[in-house]
């Protein structure tokens, strides 16, 4: 395995050991990373596919597959193309960009048939954060679903409005900058170190200084596991998907159960869109978590004790450890 592809360390926190981890290559040739853990109790549960939303990397989840593999399930990840450590297609690697969601759809099908159909125990569910939740619900519709439940953590369905732009407004311009050959630039005000230079008082993502600064340390010591904005195709591409979801026959179309976690003080999540969803679904539920910010997992100890409450309730045979 090419030591690109390796999982990197933090001193301040412990490494899971992977049991699998390298690449393989999607439909259009592109490398993808991955990375496979056991569990640590002999009980057969089945396999968790983890999935992270933009920006994100295999990394940060550390403390998650943690839970996971205690509670005595196999864990099975990626990192999306174009970030963490699979490839990127531009010559400014920090751009958060894709030219077509379909992309991440066929990214997932490859993972599925060549990593963990192969090498994972069944049955297989998924948990998957912001635009990882928008692509899984996304798949959920499809009749070749491989996912027994499905938990979502504050899913992109509609973007939160801002003081500036709502999710309209962004939608508009979007497609107008798009329109004129922008695809590949950066968002308006874009800049590929926007979260290193971001205060924790200012942040969206968390309430926990503590996991802020983690995710700050990930950085300064493995930049090149970071994004930062999104070009004018990569939101371009979001907001086509996001369009789909308020659809009435979206949620009729949804077959797997789905249980929606919604944080109920995100700034980057219409979380109303996410209850309405969870209403519409014939057997799926949606939970507010009032406290929290965006990232529900990486929030402070009564927040992630309200979720994974939540999961235990919600995924068969789960023990706690």
């Amino acid at each position: 395995m090419s030591i690109r592809y390796e999982l990197r360390q933090l001193p301040s926190i412990p490494t899971p050991k992977a049991k699998n981890m390298g690449k393989f290559n999607t439909y259009d040739n592109i490398p993808i990373r991955y990375a496979t853990w056991e569990a640590k109790t002999t009980s057969n549960k089945g396999t968790i596919c983890l999935f992270t939303g933009r920006g994100e990397f295999i990394e940060k989840y550390y403390q998650v597959i943690e839970k996971l593999i205690s509670r005595g399930f196999n864990v099975a990840m990626m990192d999306w193309r174009g970030q963490g450590l699979s490839h990127r297609r531009l010559v400014d690697p920090f751009k958060g960009h894709v030219s077509s969601f379909q992309n991440y759809q066929k990214d997932l099908q490859h993972f599925m048939t060549e990593i963990v159909l192969p090498d994972c125990r069944p049955p297989y569910f998924a948990l998957a954060h912001s635009m990882g939740g928008a692509i899984l619900l996304n798949h959920a519709k499809q009749h070749a679903n491989w996912f027994e439940r499905i938990i979502l953590t504050a899913p992109m369905l509609r973007l939160a409005s801002s003081k500036f732009m709502s999710h309209k407004m962004i939608d508009k311009a979007s497609k107008l900058l798009y329109a004129l050959g922008q695809a590949r630039q950066y968002v308006p005000g874009g800049q590929p170190d926007y979260f290193t230079k971001m205060a924790f008082k200012d942040n969206p993502l968390t309430s926990d200084r503590g996991q802020f600064l983690l995710q700050k340390d990930w950085l300064k010591m493995h930049p090149d596991l970071g994004i930062g904005h999104p070009t004018v195709g990569w939101v371009t591409e979001a907001m086509k998907l996001m369009n789909q979801f308020p659809e009435p026959q979206f949620a009729v179309d949804v077959h797997v159960p789905v249980l929606i976690m919604v944080a109920g003080q995100d700034q980057v999540i219409h979380s109303p869109a996410l209850m309405e969803m969870g209403s519409r679904l014939r057997a799926g539920k949606a939970i507010l978590i009032p406290e929290s910010k965006h990232e529900i997992l990486m929030e402070t100890n009564h927040i992630r004790e309200q979720f994974w409450a939540a999961f235990d309730a919600f995924i068969p045979g789960t023990t706690v450890y």
